[in-house]
């Protein structure tokens, strides 16, 4: 951790045991060992081929530094496309998502991005296409396993990697949020600082109240409890369904009398349901009787005779409309040869007629050339030849004018005509040459006017860009206003830091200060010693107490009257036995006597003795208790002499460690760690004031350099003038010499322009002899050679109409032979039929039509005459054997007969159904009922079965009612709904245990997990956490420490000396907390499988200066372990980067 600028923070106090695993894996982890090229992956450079809004654009973030942390500034303003290269370097690692959202620029199909990447597997360049499949590849294209970048990365997936190694300024915000809702329990935070992850304190909260819906200790609403509540009352009701003989014989004549019922009603159905039938056979039968009757009515009309033949109908109609037809084209031949009307009647055959017929319609369905009809174009051609013939002649008369006019008499108009894509060269070829000649008069006109402007030749004046780059400087060197007041400011948080401190206070910082776990090394053991000895010195207290009572009742139950010890006991049979052995030797009264008094007194002993049992009892329990406090007193106090010697042990190593820090021998032990506090704030307060001091000297030295190469660059002028009248004195130096350079630029553009010129005169009289020879070559070999420009451009007029005469002349040239043509088509075709009129060659076309076409028509009048014949015939046929009128319309006839035969066939299909309804009922009663007219009679019937069938349904619903009460009081099933009930309730209430059970097991099993990782993580990460917040929050919040509540372990903050709860801290610093949590649980994954890259997008967005340089530098600590890359749109933090971190990359994106 020597790199860690806030390595000055205090660490959390934790069990020594745990300090020493921490310490010796802190010894064993080298986070410089993946910066040199360990199991490690680096982003060397991003490639937004087609993404987005960006188009080749690349991102190269360059080599790892070598003695610098590897940290990278992606500035740009908003909508620059920060997100977008975000998003591009995931879909890099994990493929294209669902939907494209950046595919608005190019189609889905197009989008490409890769990256050079520095990976365990040494530099490798990729790919990402938007492929379903093998979207990976390399730099020639091959596929590459998804599984490769998968190890890489750790096997994180594209949600866990955005979670653990990206931070904006919402997750902060919801990190913090986080903090709030976890209460400060100590492996929320943790999991969260490592993971990235939020939501676990509201996650877990939800599935503790869904167990707590189930089931809670003393809960009366629960669904536990009112399921058990619901059973109870379930079971009383089953009790209570119990069957006794007079039940059961309610309950069978119940059943047999809605049997009896339920026959009944079905007898009474099957009855009315008869007659409805019967009702409805009759009422069908009387509707078939009027409809047989109305048919023999309507036939009664009608025509006898037999039914027509099949499609009778159509044939007539079809005859009757083709006579009617050859009737009309009768009449028609008939109008044509009035003269034949007369005597059609006995007009025979006329084959010649026929013939002409069919040499007439060969003529008009003749055609001539391209499928032109020959008939009017021959007609058309005798009427118009004549004047085409004239209008050719008068063409060619003109076009002769013409060529002597543009060639001299004699001249060919053919030869003179010229085509009409030649005659186009010959324009454009002229026509450039007449522009190259104009262009070049007027280059030389412009050339010899700009010479007589220019002037003498003005030199530019020197100094202007070592003037202008000057003032330049001056401006952009740092105002020294905001400076002066950081470093103001440093110093008085400096003497702030101090205040209280020995004037030596930096010796000791330089001396170095002990380390945290060096305190708790000596302060705990003397807490622990002074805790110890003053525990032992009330156990000692407590034991000589206890002692002293057992001692006073040990002597109080001794001395008590009625205690008859044993020695008296057996005094007295000594007494008795010598007295006896006397009185035996003697047998005299006195000694009978001694030894009755002897045998009183050991009686009296005797008795005495028994009577002091319970005294002897408490005297010996008393004396046992003395001598066992006793013992305890000497261990007390033994315990007390040896916890004396360790305090006094601790002491010293107090005092020697008060000592390094400048505090009197005296001083308390709490007082160690409070002025290591006071030393690391005031050396935290040093470093920012003498960073702030250096700040202010560079600055200061910039603006003196800025002035001197202002003076310099103003020579003479600047000599003698005050720093605050420079500026002007030099932008009005640079105004002057702009002023004389704008004059020498102009003279020299105007130099350099009419070099052009020059050089355009020489071009524009190479292209007018390019022109010149261009047209001599188009007009070689013909009539116009050697002629200039102005000449053909002259005569262009009359070649134009010449070869519009030509044209002309050749178009009605062919339309005259065309027309020739024709006629002599026509004449070939019409030859034969000319012969069998009998008309001459010379009749025109309009003559043997009328004469063809008045003997064709006389020879199709007497065919159409045959025709209606054989259809009157036909028709005569087909009608045969029917009555009625002969002599009228055929078909209105043959549909009067049509008609005929439907209604007999209506009148057969009534028949059939009256025949048919009678069923199978009593021909009587049918008769009965076809009698009987009531028109409500039907209705009522039908309302019967209705009524009948309400009672059959009521009978069936009573007897199936009746029959299962008694199923199920004869099954002992008297409770069946209840019991069901409380089958499905069971069921229930067992799932819903089932449920709160798994999640009750999962919350447990969250919160040991949770446990673990908090014993797992709670050393390293818990230090660096603390030294992270303690820097970014400037030594306002110095220590992190813990607090035992319930069954877990919460996080509390130290500040001026005192506890705070997380929840208790403001919104912003539990942000700032969550985000020193970050930056331990990065540390701790490098530490475990090394280092990814970190990117931060904005995060610093509610961060004053201050702290968003410590924040900053945090970023560098990040960057040294591995690569972080911070996207901002702030134009202020990419200065503050680079103030904080030297060597700092910055990318600018636009």
């Amino acid at each position: 951790m020597a790199d860690d600028p806030a390595a000055g923070g205090r660490r959390c106090a934790r069990p020594r045991g745990a300090r020493r695993a921490d310490r010796g894996r802190a010894r064993g982890a080298d986070p410089a060992a993946w910066r040199r090229g360990g199991a490690r992956m680096r982003l060397n450079r991003l490639d937004l081929i087609r993404y987005g809004r960006f188009l080749d654009r690349t991102l190269d973030f360059g080599p790892a530094p070598a003695d610098a942390p590897d940290v990278t500034v992606v500035y740009g303003a908003n909508e620059a496309g920060k997100s977008t290269a975000f998003t591009a370097w995931l879909d890099l690692l994990f493929g294209f998502q669902g939907g494209a959202p950046y595919a608005f620029r190019f189609d889905r199909k197009e989008l490409l991005v890769g990256a050079e990447l520095d990976t365990p597997d040494g530099i490798q360049t990729l790919r990402r296409t938007a492929a379903t499949t093998g979207s990976l590849i390399d730099a020639n294209g091959h596929a590459v396993a998804e599984q490769r970048v998968s190890r890489w990365l750790r096997g994180l997936d594209r949600e866990a990697y955005r979670t653990r190694f990206s931070l904006n300024d919402h997750i902060l915000r919801e990190g913090g949020k986080e903090i709030a809702q976890a209460q400060g329990d100590l492996g929320q935070l943790l999991h969260a600082g490592s993971s990235g992850l939020s939501g676990l304190s509201e996650a877990l909260a939800r599935v503790e109240a869904e167990v707590a819906e189930f089931h809670k200790k003393g809960g009366r609403k629960t669904e536990a409890a009112m399921g058990r509540n619901r059973l109870r009352e379930l079971d009383a009701e089953l009790r209570a369904a119990r069957l006794d003989p007079r039940a059961f014989d309610r309950l069978a004549k119940a059943r047999d009398d809605a049997e009896t019922a339920f026959e009944a009603a079905g007898v009474a159905l099957a009855t009315a349901r008869h007659a409805l039938r019967l009702r409805e056979a009759a009422d069908a039968r009387r509707g078939r009787a009027r409809e047989i009757a109305a048919a023999r009515r309507g036939l009664a009309d009608y025509p006898d005779g037999p039914d027509l033949p099949a499609e009778a109908v159509s044939r007539v109609a079809r005859a009757a409309q083709r006579r009617a037809d050859l009737a009309a084209k009768e009449a028609r031949a008939r109008a044509e040869v009035l003269a034949a009307r007369a005597a059609l009647d006995g007009l025979r055959g006329d084959p010649e007629g026929e013939a002409i017929a069919a040499h007439l319609e060969t003529v008009e369905a003749a055609v001539f050339g391209e499928g032109e009809p020959l008939l009017p174009r021959a007609q058309t051609a005798l009427a118009d030849l004549e004047k085409r013939r004239a209008e050719r002649g008068e063409i060619a008369a003109r076009m002769e004018a013409l060529a002597v006019r543009l060639a001299g008499p004699g001249a060919d108009p053919a030869s003179v005509a010229l085509p009409a894509a030649a005659l186009e060269e010959l324009r454009r070829a002229a026509g450039e040459v007449a522009t190259a000649a104009a262009a070049l008069e007027g280059e030389i006109r412009a050339r010899t006017g700009a010479e007589a402007g220019l002037g003498p030749a003005v030199e530019a004046p020197p100094g202007l860009a070592r003037l202008e780059e000057a003032v330049a400087d001056w401006h952009r060197a740092p105002n020294l206003d905001e400076a002066l007041a950081a470093a103001r400011a440093a110093e008085d948080e400096l003497r702030d830091a101090t205040a209280g401190l020995p004037p030596d206070w930096p010796a000791a910082v330089a001396a170095g200060l002990p380390e945290i776990a060096e305190i708790d090394a000596v302060t705990e053991p003397f807490h622990e010693a002074a805790r110890r000895r003053a525990a032992r010195a009330e156990r000692a207290a407590e034991a000589a107490e206890d002692w002293e009572r057992a001692e006073a009742d040990r002597a109080e139950q001794a001395s008590r009257p009625d205690l008859v010890p044993g020695a008296r006991v057996a005094e007295a049979r000594a007494g008795r036995d010598a007295a006896w052995s006397a009185h035996r030797a003697a047998l005299n009264a006195p000694t009978a006597e001694a030894f009755e008094q002897a045998m009183r007194a050991d009686d009296a002993a005797r008795e005495g003795y028994a009577a002091a049992a319970e005294s002897r009892t408490r005297l010996a329990q008393a004396t046992e208790t003395a001598a066992r406090l006793r013992a305890v007193r000497d261990r007390a106090a033994a315990a007390l002499a040896a916890a004396g010697a360790d305090l006094a042990a601790a002491s010293t190593a107090v005092a020697a460690l008060a000592a390094r820090f400048g505090l009197p021998a005296t001083a308390p032990a709490d007082a160690l760690r409070q002025r290591r506090d006071r030393l690391a704030a005031a050396a935290l307060a040093a470093g920012r004031a003498e960073a702030r001091r250096s700040v202010l000297a560079a600055r200061r030295d910039t603006r003196a350099a800025a002035l001197a190469a202002l003076r310099d660059a103003l020579g003479g002028e600047g000599e003698g003038v005050a720093e605050t009248g420079l500026p002007a004195i030099a932008e009005q130096a640079i105004r002057d010499l702009r002023a004389r350079k704008a004059t020498a630029d102009a003279w020299r553009e105007a130099r350099k322009t009419i070099e052009g010129m020059k050089a355009s005169e020489a071009r524009a009289a190479r292209e007018l002899a390019a022109c010149e020879a261009a047209l001599a070559a188009r007009t070689a070999g013909l009539w116009c050679a050697g002629a200039d420009a102005t000449r053909l451009l002259a005569a262009l007029p009359a070649l134009e109409e010449l070869a519009g005469r030509a044209a002309e002349h050749a178009r009605i040239d062919h339309r005259i032979r065309a027309m020739e043509g024709a006629i002599e088509t026509f004449g070939a075709v019409s030859r034969e039929l000319r012969a069998l009129l009998g008309l001459p060659e010379a009749a025109s076309p309009a003559e043997l039509l009328a004469a063809a076409r008045r003997r064709a028509a006389e020879a199709e009048a007497r065919d159409a005459a045959a025709e209606r014949e054989g259809a009157a015939r036909e028709i005569a046929g087909l009608l045969a054997g029917q009555g009625g009128a002969e002599d009228g319309d055929p078909t209105e006839r043959v549909n009067l007969l049509a008609r005929r035969d439907a209604l007999r066939g209506q009148l057969a299909a009534a028949e059939q159904a009256y025949a048919e309804a009678a069923g199978g009922f009593d021909p009587a009663a049918l008769v009965a009922e076809e009698a009987e007219e009531d028109p409500i009679r039907t209705e009522t019937l039908r309302e019967r079965v209705e009524e009948a069938e309400r009672l059959r349904d009521d009978a069936l619903a009573r007897r199936v009612a009746a029959r299962a009460a008694l199923d199920t009081a004869l099954a002992g099933e008297g409770g069946l709904a209840p019991d069901q009930e409380r089958a499905a309730l069971v069921e229930r209430l067992r799932q819903s245990a089932r449920e709160a059970a798994a999640r009750h097991f999962g919350l447990l099993a969250a919160r040991s997990a949770l446990r673990r990782f908090r014993q797992e993580h709670r050393g390293l990460m818990l230090e660096a956490t603390e030294q992270a917040f303690a820097h970014v929050t400037a030594g306002a919040w110095p220590r992190l420490d813990t607090r035992t509540q319930g069954a877990g372990e919460h996080l509390v903050g130290v500040r001026d000396g005192e506890p705070v709860a997380v929840s208790a801290m403001s919104t912003g610093t539990q942000g700032q907390l969550y985000l020193a949590l970050r930056v331990a649980g990065h540390a701790a994954f490098v530490a475990e499988h090394g280092p990814l890259p970190f990117v931060t997008d904005d995060i610093h967005e509610t961060f004053d200066d201050d702290r968003a340089r410590a924040a900053l530098e945090l970023t560098g600590v990040m960057g040294r372990r591995g690569q972080a890359i911070l996207f901002t749109h702030h134009r202020h933090l990419v200065d503050l980067a680079r103030a904080a971190l030297p060597g700092v990359r910055v990318i600018k994106l636009g």
